[in-house]
């Protein structure tokens, strides 16, 4: 497993230990990214289940300007770290060890977009933001507008593969992806980059407000390219 092109080309990266992570392969890897090339360059980059951070690092290495990984796992989150460390991509990239399902929530994430929060009572990386604020709550919220927030270009995301197939996790992905689009951590002309098995994946657009644009099949493994349909 190594990086294709860029800055970082030819580096190996290192593979998670265990067997919890599906490495992506060079063929898929090489066309998934001739086909984006256009939306990375100075792109904002958020890398969901990031495993070994082999897209992420990629996205990087050919001209990305910033990425946020994610990923529950310690030993993905070390992994992760050990490779930025030897493609010395470090200084452009930020991890959350955390959930991706609740990463909007995530209080690291929410500063990590610009959205200043007094979180000096709060401990809990998964704590749920209310969703209706009263005087006390909204003081406690720095001066910002909506603009002022990062919003990310790209969306990689190489879920595990049951994640995908089964249905209630999959309505939890897309409704995960709704959310990036009605609060706008996406950016309206940004994509979605999902990796799963073969599959047809149909989205309704009008109740999750994305859309099917492409799809692209090797071998075993399909990458389904979605767009945002604000409402």
């Amino acid at each position: 497993m190594r990086v294709i092109a860029g800055l970082a080309k030819g580096i190996l990266l290192q593979a998670v230990e265990g067997h919890g992570t599906r490495p992506i392969l060079d063929r898929v890897k090489e066309s998934l990214f001739s086909i984006i090339l256009p939306n990375l360059i100075d792109a904002n980059i958020i890398d969901l289940f990031a495993g070994t951070a082999a897209l992420g690092i990629e996205a990087l290495s050919r001209g990305a300007k910033s990425c946020l990984f994610v990923d529950n796992s310690h030993k993905a989150v070390k992994t992760i770290k050990q490779n930025l460390e030897k493609t010395r991509l470090t200084d452009n990239a930020e991890i959350i060890e955390g959930n991706v399902f609740t990463i909007s929530e995530n209080k690291k994430f929410c500063e990590y977009r610009g959205k200043q929060l007094n979180t000096s009572d709060l401990d809990n990386n998964d704590v749920q933001l209310p969703e209706h604020l009263d005087d006390h709550q909204k003081s406690l919220i720095g001066p910002y507008t909506q603009e002022d927030l990062l919003k990310f270009n790209v969306v990689l995301v190489g879920a595990p593969y049951p994640i995908v197939e089964q249905p209630d996790t999959k309505e939890s992905l897309l409704l995960l992806f709704k959310r990036f689009v009605d609060e706008q951590i996406i950016q309206p002309d940004g994509i979605i980059v999902l990796q799963h098995r073969k599959e047809d994946i149909t989205v309704q657009k009008e109740l999750y407000n994305i859309e099917v644009f492409d799809s692209r099949i090797y071998g075993i493994t399909q990458i389904t390219f979605l767009r945002p349909c604000p409402p």
